[in-house]
């Protein structure tokens, strides 16, 4: 008995002293902040939520401070010490993140990994993030990195001696580089599409509505803006519902064996297909919570989480290139210091490649400096689960609290000299690193909700920044000097330039940069009409006045009449068998009088009524945008693509010319590819592998393209013969004046018939696919 009451005492006090604690957590203050007014609190500084204004605040009422939005609560935290309470010590309180009616319907209910609560899901889903999408061997495995950086490159030198503005150069690089990852193309029309959704999607998730504060008036403008939430939201169903069917026709495919084991798991549609499920979201949660179960996805939780990564991987890395730009133009003596190490560590005469990233010490310190000046995203927007105290104040559950990285990067009590740009405080053994662990420098966050694309970020910042500024010198315009560069910024997602960074770059490699009709043109100038480069064992020849090209191309024009074609060049056309890489011989002769005589003689292109027809058609798109601008080189490149198309196969198929412009511009890209065994044979196993099954992709694509149309034509031609077509229905295109001359020989069979004046010339699948294609 005695022993019951000392239990039902005991139990009596324990919940006596936890009414206690309760009731004295509840009295506790809020951190110390601006006084606000009744219903709308402090609504009327909702211009100083940025990161200057929250710097401000903090200067007066300390690194933790109270703002009540409504009837939201709004912490924010500006110091090292207050970012550490957040993130480490009670991180799992603080670890959801805030969101307002607009994300919680674009996200489909929080169905991504950015915006759903801490738990099992979120769980599972930064794993897909960080071990399948994120990683850094699948970032060095994505050839369209480089591809882009390369592209981005190429873009420049033809802009050398003209003002570049880095913001669109950069913004165009890392777009192209997000979407092909997330999509596995990198169509244009398809990017433009999506890029106007994005933008959409941006300015609903910031835009006001005062119903996320003062939930009772919601009514307010909510016809409008809920309108506003659906169209945007239909347009991303609409476009990602097609991309998914794809992707799940190309799976099946796989499946049933009829495309190569390769193309599987290209993209990050690809990754995340492996955890599709017909169920709905709701369903899907279930399963997470689940144990026994695997993780599934459905297609609203694929949307999202594409948004997720479009956003994250776009702006942000942009911004951070063009201010990495901005502060060494702006410290001439950094950038000297970067430009030789680039020198001292790669040398003048080629590119930047990835394993030349790990020596580059200083060029790591200026942008570790320069994302402790200006972090990518400049508030961290956590959400407490319950209610917290630090510091001996309140903090009320759903609570939005604010963490600002940029007063952080700033805090003189961290820093020397906080406000200075100086990359060599990184070259210390102890500096600080952002990898989450150091609270005085945290751009891309710490804990649960630290960035997982940090790795994609960096390699591609590193990669273009050291390409970048190893390729060219740059020079502000009109004679600015570095003093007087704006370093303002603007308020948003992210925290871009006010003002534009506008430099002028010039060569500053010797080689192979310069083999370009500008860059050749500049050595000439130097060196003369006539001029030799050594390209590792290849000797190239460079003629540049009209005196040396009359000696090459009239007085000893039988030794110079051969063209040069690379491994990807003599693969992709059938080693060579068609016109223009053949070398010059009988068979070069035939091709070439087939050509001359019966493909483009002007009796023929007179004939051809699609040109007429397509340049009225033309003329009538023209008609239709009177008025308005036109994009001149669009609208004759769709042009000549519908006159060159229905020209040799005969038809104006849309779905046929845009699966052949695709499979033109994989070419494209393979024949200007560079491939280190065409200079140095010996390194050929370097990226072999992998350069090689491109190529076979791409031949096998115009294997299956050109023999339809060639077993068509054939069956037409069978048809004419026994009279069951109209005769004039013959020879109406290119394939069919080939045709002609068709023999089921190999390639070698076709060449040894012209080395034989006995027989007749005859070609074979491969010579018309090859000459289709040159």
């Amino acid at each position: 008995m005695d022993s019951l009451q000392l239990i039902v005492s005991l139990s009596l006090l324990a919940l006596l002293l936890l009414h206690y604690l309760i009731n004295l957590r509840k009295k506790l203050p809020y951190p110390p902040g601006p006084k606000g007014y009744p219903i709308i609190g402090n609504m009327t500084m909702m211009d100083q939520l940025t990161h200057h204004g929250l710097t401000r605040l903090a200067a007066k009422y300390g690194g933790l401070l109270h703002l009540k939005m409504g009837s939201l609560h709004v912490v924010a935290v500006s110091t090292p010490e207050m970012a550490r309470e957040v993130l480490q010590v009670q991180d799992i309180i603080f670890s959801n993140c805030p969101t307002n009616i607009a994300i919680t319907y674009l996200t489909y209910d929080r169905a991504d990994m950015a915006f759903a609560d801490y738990g099992p899901f979120w769980r599972q889903m930064r794993k897909i993030f960080v071990m399948k999408l994120f990683s850094r061997r699948r970032v060095e495995s994505w050839a369209s990195v480089r591809e882009e950086v390369d592209s981005t490159v190429q873009s420049v030198m033809k802009q050398i001696g003209v003002p570049v503005k880095i913001g669109e150069l950069v913004f165009s690089m890392t777009r192209k580089i997000t979407y092909k990852a997330a999509f596995g193309s990198v169509s244009h029309e398809g990017q433009d599409e999506f890029v106007k959704i994005m933008q959409e999607f941006s300015k609903l998730f910031g835009a006001f509505n005062v119903a996320d504060f003062i939930p009772w008036l919601g009514w307010v403008h909510a016809s409008e803006f809920n309108r506003r939430l659906i169209r945007a939201r239909g347009s991303l169903d609409g476009f990602i519902d097609t991309v998914i069917d794809d992707h799940l026709a190309k799976k099946r495919g796989n499946t049933e064996g009829k495309l190569d084991g390769d193309e599987a798991d290209s993209d990050m549609i690809d990754e995340l297909m492996a955890f599709y499920s017909e169920e709905d979201a709701s369903a899907v949660k279930k399963y997470v919570d689940d144990s026994q179960s695997g993780l599934k996805i459905t297609r609203d939780h694929i949307k999202a989480l594409i948004m997720d990564i479009m956003f994250g991987g776009t702006e942000t890395v942009a911004s951070a290139i063009e201010w990495t730009m901005s502060e060494l133009m702006k410290s001439p003596e950094d950038l000297k210091k970067v430009q030789q190490e680039l020198s001292d560590k790669v040398g003048l005469t080629r590119f930047v490649h990835e394993s030349d990233l790990e020596n580059l010490t200083y060029l790591k310190c200026c942008i570790k400096e320069t994302l402790r000046l200006h972090p990518p995203i400049p508030l961290l927007l956590h959400e407490t689960a319950e209610d917290s105290v630090i510091s001996g104040y309140r903090i009320p559950a759903k609570s939005r609290v604010m963490i600002n990285v940029y007063a952080i990067g700033r805090e003189p009590s961290a820093w020397e000299d906080p406000d200075t740009f100086k990359p060599s405080r990184f070259l210390n053994d102890d500096a600080r690193d952002f990898k989450g662990s150091d609270f005085e420098y945290i751009p891309f966050g710490s804990g649960r909700r630290s960035c997982p694309g940090m790795q994609l970020g960096l390699y591609t910042l590193e990669l273009c920044m050291a390409n970048l500024l190893h390729s060219f010198n740059w020079v502000l315009p009109d004679g600015m000097k570095p003093s007087e560069l704006n370093m303002e910024d603007l308020f948003g997602l992210t925290t871009p330039r006010a003002v534009q960074l506008i430099a002028v770059p010039s060569y500053r490699l010797n080689c192979p940069l310069k083999l370009t009709h500008r860059g050749l043109a500049h050595l000439a100038a130097k060196y003369g009409g006539l001029l030799h480069l050594k390209m590792g064992s290849l000797h190239v020849v460079v003629v540049s006045t009209p005196e040396m090209a009359r000696e090459v191309l009239q007085v000893q024009d039988g030794i110079f009449s051969n063209r040069p074609a690379n491994i990807a060049i003599t693969y992709l056309t059938y080693d060579r068998a068609d016109m223009a890489f053949a070398d010059c011989g009988p068979f070069w002769r035939q091709m070439r009088k087939i050509c001359v005589i019966k493909l483009f003689s002007r009796r023929r292109e007179e004939s051809w009524a699609s040109v007429h027809r397509e340049v009225d058609l033309m003329v009538q798109i023209v008609m239709k945008k009177t008025g308005l601008p036109v994009k001149i080189g669009e609208l004759v490149f769709n042009l000549t693509r519908n006159i060159t198309y229905r020209a040799a196969f005969g038809s104006v198929s849309h779905d046929g010319q845009d699966e052949f412009v695709k499979i033109m511009q994989e070419f494209s890209k393979l024949f200007g590819a560079f491939n280190i065994a065409d200079f140095i044979p010996w390194l050929g196993w370097v990226h072999a592998n992998e350069f090689n099954r491109r190529l076979a992709r791409a031949r096998e694509s115009l294997d299956g393209f050109i023999d339809t149309i060639i077993d068509d034509h054939l069956a037409k031609k069978r048809a004419s013969m026994e009279g069951k077509l109209d005769g004039d229905v013959a020879d109406t295109d290119m394939v069919d004046k080939l045709i002609a001359f068709y023999s089921e020989e190999d390639v070698s069979s076709a060449k040894k018939y012209v080395d034989d004046s006995q027989s007749g010339f005859k070609i074979t699948r491969d010579n018309i696919k090859a000459l289709i294609m040159v």
